[in-house]
Formats: structure tokens, sequence, C-alpha cells
């Protein structure tokens, strides 16, 4: 819709307080996984800080721009626009889009398609991220079954043996013992 090379969206990741991508071009997925943005020296970072949209016309000489990025999917940067991914008054991410392909400059227009598209990205984004929440905890609890079983099983293995062998010496001495009062308590 906005006639870019490329877009992204990206995720504020609080275990390391950086940006991860959660999308963008399929053909480099592996690679954009392990990528992550600082929020300092970058302009995704800026526009996560400051939840407001960011144009740049012309990107060759803007420290803002994170060239880890470029040097990985081997493109130069020369537009960028970016907007905040906003849920419920919180800003969870940044929708960029990168290289303009008709023109070099992207346009108002462009800033309201894209900010329109970053509505519908944080929405979609929370629910891969809770989705994704809710298989952790799935899986988690599912580890934690599987340790209590292994538990139960080798507790029960391990008590089974000393059990026996009570049992084997009660059940000897109770041949043995003719007082009525003594058979009661081996019985017991």
């Amino acid at each position: 819709l906005t006639e870019s090379r490329y877009a992204y969206i990206f995720v504020y990741e609080q275990e390391t307080d950086l940006l991860k991508i959660a999308a963008g071009p399929s053909s480099h997925k592996e690679i954009l996984k392990r990528l992550r943005i600082p929020l300092e020296k970058s302009l995704a970072g800026w526009v996560y800080n400051k939840s407001r949209p960011a144009k740049i016309h012309n990107a060759q000489n803007d420290p803002r721009i994170f060239r880890d990025v470029e040097r990985a999917l081997g493109y130069t940067t020369h537009s960028i626009l970016a907007v905040p991914l906003i849920f419920r008054g919180e800003t969870i991410g940044v929708l960029e889009a990168v290289n303009k392909s008709i023109s070099t400059h992207y346009t108002e227009e462009d800033l309201t398609i894209l900010d329109t598209l970053a509505s519908q990205a944080a929405v979609a984004t929370i629910s891969t991220l809770l989705f994704e929440e809710t298989k952790h905890a799935y899986n988690e609890v599912q580890e934690l079954e599987r340790m209590k079983s292994n538990f139960i099983a080798i507790a029960s293995h391990e008590l089974r043996t000393p059990l026996g062998l009570v049992l084997g010496h009660s059940t000897f001495l109770r041949e043995l013992i003719q007082d009525e009062q003594q058979r009661h308590q081996l019985d017991i």
C-alpha cells in the first residue's frame, strides 16, 4: 500500500530491553530472528520511545538508521516511514516501511495508511504474543506434570523394596510368635 520495498514489525522484548523483529521479508526469516534493534541509536527505538511517527527522506547520513539490518539483508536504506504500534494506550512496537519504490519521499497519505495498518498490526501482534505465552505456559505445565509422574514412579519403586522386606520379615515373625497380643501388634 505504501509502495515500499521492505516492511518490518518490531516488538519490544523485556528480557533484553531491545526490539526484536516480529515480521519482515519472509525470504530472510532466519536472519531476522537473530537480529535485535537497540532502543538508542535506531529510528525504530526512537519511534518506540517517543510513541510518534517518523519520516526520513534521505537516510544515507541519518545517525538513527541501524545499519545491521541493511548489512544482514544486503540493501541500502534510502527512505523510511515508521509508526508506533499502540495497544490500549501502550506502545508495544513499531511498524516500519523502508525504501519507497516509486518516489523517494513518503507522503502524508503513506503515513495515514501505515498508521491504519499499525492499529491492526498492534491487535494481531498482541494476540500472537498472548498465544505464544499461553503455549509456553502450557508446555511448562506439561513438563511439570511429566516430572511429577516420574517422581511418583521413582518414589513408589524405591519404597516397594524396603516395604517388601518389612512384609517378608513380619510374615516370618508371625509364624514364630505364639502370644496373641504380640500377633495382634505384628498384624498392625
